[in-house]
């Protein structure tokens, strides 16, 4: 049987006190009002599947009012064998363990599974902030590429070492000129990494965007992403050194891939500013869409979580969605109501009715 979460057990994570039900490994649908708790129960699966969460700015918030601990305890299954992943956040530190070891790095975890999850605040990718995109890139790229992460952590290490060192310079005395010629060596070779492989990645996302993007908008539109890097690996030796003034008088690195971005096209044009709202959700959910069939390419251990993504599709919207979605890998979907979703995709699935008990405010 493929990988899937076999059971969920939280304790004090967001509005919870207590939380354990067992899951289908194909589809299942969390139904209930606004409100109810829908939304962090999808975020406890992604805790325990990535090691963090998606919404929280740290780890506290992840902590039910009043109580000083969070607890998500996920029974993973694959062919018979059992895993346990334990996310825990105690007084705001969080630990992860598998199999009752404690995991020391979360880059040694991260890519244990894929979580591909759709939500409204995908809708970023097109209209919001180019950290948002790049935050797309890294946290997929990652998911697969063992090499990636291992640059992208590196980089953003020299990072943190090259602008402590320009803050605390003087752009009109003397530097140790070697030691920052030192860290900008070992800064550009993670960047060509992380540039190579965000080409490669965008490139096997186009390959699929352009297919998916064409089918669910009824054969209207073709979408597509065009990588914009701050520099070229062909550039970046030269521009750093003609830009070593420049950062030294800003105090900040000013060049490099953490600054580069990607322009999401409809029909060739930017979908910003000439799309409709419509054809920008569209394209927005055809690129997470393209996102769950790399990964399924490339890894069997994938988890699909639709946030109410489905209220606002018709039935033959949802029917083309999950064509794409439902290859064998576990799905989980929230929604008010299963009125809004397809009898077929009702049909095989496990409904879970959550009902608003005694919680916080929370989400």
């Amino acid at each position: 049987m493929m990988f899937h979460l076999k059971r969920l057990n939280i304790q004090n994570f967001r509005c919870y006190a207590q939380f354990n039900e067992q899951f289908s490994p194909t589809i299942n649908i969390l139904v209930g009002n606004n409100a109810v708790g829908k939304t962090s129960l999808v975020e406890a699966v992604y805790c325990a599947g990535l090691g963090k969460s998606y919404k929280a700015l740290n780890d506290q918030e992840l902590i039910k009012n009043n109580e000083n601990y969070a607890f998500v305890k996920a029974e993973f299954t694959e062919e018979g064998k059992n895993d346990e992943i334990v996310f825990s956040v105690v007084n705001g530190k969080k630990k992860i363990q598998q199999n009752g070891q404690i995991i020391d790095r979360l880059s040694d975890y991260f890519g244990y599974i894929n979580v591909v999850l759709f939500s409204a605040d995908d809708l970023n990718l097109i209209k919001g902030t180019p950290a948002h995109r790049r935050e797309f890139l890294d946290s997929s790229i990652s998911q697969n590429n063992k090499p990636y992460l291992k640059a992208l952590l590196n980089y953003r290490k020299y990072l943190k070492q090259r602008n402590e060192f320009l803050k605390q310079t003087d752009q009109s005395t003397n530097y140790d000129a070697l030691l920052l010629e030192t860290i900008t060596e070992k800064l550009i070779k993670e960047a060509k990494t992380i540039i190579f492989e965000r080409q490669e990645f965008v490139k096997a996302l186009n390959e699929k965007l352009k297919t998916i993007n064409y089918e669910i908008s009824d054969e209207k539109d073709c979408g597509a992403i065009v990588y914009v890097p701050n520099r070229t690996i062909d550039e970046l030796e030269k521009s750093f050194k003609e830009r070593i003034q420049v950062d030294l008088a800003l105090k900040t690195t000013t060049i490099g891939p953490h600054r580069d971005d990607f322009i999401p096209l409809i029909n060739q044009k930017h979908a910003y500013s000439f799309a409709s709202s419509g054809q920008q959700r569209t394209l927005a959910l055809a690129l997470k869409l393209s996102l769950a069939a790399l990964c399924q390419s490339q890894n069997s251990r994938l988890i699909i979580v639709l946030d109410d993504v489905f209220s606002e599709l018709d039935a033959n919207r949802q029917n083309k969605i999950m064509k794409y979605l439902d290859k064998g890998q576990q799905i989980i979907i929230t929604t008010t109501s299963i009125e809004a979703l397809s009898p077929a995709v009702i049909k095989k699935s496990k409904i879970m009715e959550i009902i608003k008990e005694e919680r916080d405010e929370q989400r």
